[in-house]
């Protein structure tokens, strides 16, 4: 019975992984039916959270999924606001009913939030990287915005308020440019995840007149796209080959970085002549 047990598990998890609704019917309909739930809940802990969430919107329906993360979402803000917490600096809802939390407020429901089955598998949906961030992530062929939660979050570490509030200006800007379909997802991201308790502060300092090298900008998005012992003290330090590599996912206000690799190239033309 156990092996068959694993058997199933296997199925299901490669059929889910797959996105394939009609195999993973198929293999529940053989499921005796006081097992499905157990089934499900061992498998789904185990899937990525792109196929994770297909499933419950094929399985359950879009429409009854995003009311349940929405309920959800609804229940754990009250509890935030109860504890202390504050809507707009600590935690706020996405349009489409998820919640977006500081790392203290999500430490704070992860150890108090009621375990009530209703809620636990969908809540761990509600805290997870949106999804047009995965889709870029998976285009970029590395953990980029993981590696940018890391290397943004030293960077601000060691940075006065004012400084880190037009790191992130650059940061949020750059990107959401050369991306707009995650502009919203984004933002939101780097304000509660990146940010933190440290937002109010940032939001609410004066900038004007300070002085920003965006040499470390470009250094931490290198780094987050995979590259290695690299240290970009002044402009002139990053080579074409950078340039290429952050035209991946970010753009000046005044010009595209590929626009800037086009006179680059054609200096270095001119030269050669």
């Amino acid at each position: 019975m156990n092996q068959q047990n694993a058997h199933n598990k296997q199925q299901l998890f490669a059929a889910i992984s797959c996105q394939n609704m009609q195999s993973v019917k198929k293999i529940l309909n053989k499921v005796e039916s006081t097992l499905v739930t157990e089934l499900l809940n061992e498998v789904l802990l185990q899937v990525d959270h792109a196929n994770f969430v297909w499933f419950l919107e094929e399985y359950a329906g879009k429409e009854r999924y995003q009311e349940a993360v929405a309920d959800v979402s609804v229940v754990m803000s009250q509890q935030l606001i109860k504890s202390g917490f504050k809507a707009g600096s600590d935690f706020s809802l996405h349009p489409d009913g998820r919640l977006f939390m500081s790392k203290q407020a999500n430490k704070y429901l992860v150890n108090n939030f009621p375990k009530k089955e209703d809620y636990t598998v969908i809540s761990v949906v509600s805290n997870e990287q949106p999804r047009s961030m995965q889709i870029l992530e998976k285009t970029l062929g590395v953990p980029f915005f993981d590696n940018l939660s890391k290397l943004a979050g030293n960077r601000l570490a060691t940075i006065d308020n004012a400084t880190a509030s037009i790191y992130v200006l650059w940061l949020m800007q750059g990107i959401s440019s050369r991306h707009p379909k995650i502009e919203k997802d984004f933002c939101d991201w780097l304000m509660f995840d990146v940010c933190g308790e440290r937002l109010s502060d940032l939001a609410s300092v004066e900038i004007e007149g300070i002085e920003f090298n965006g040499s470390v900008v470009f250094e931490d998005l290198l780094r987050a796209l995979g590259e290695t012992n690299v240290s970009i003290i002044k402009e002139t330090d990053l080579s074409i080959e950078h340039l290429r590599l952050l035209d991946q996912v970010w753009t000046g206000e005044n010009m595209r970085v590929s626009e800037l690799i086009a006179l680059l190239e054609q200096d270095t033309e001119e030269i050669d002549k």
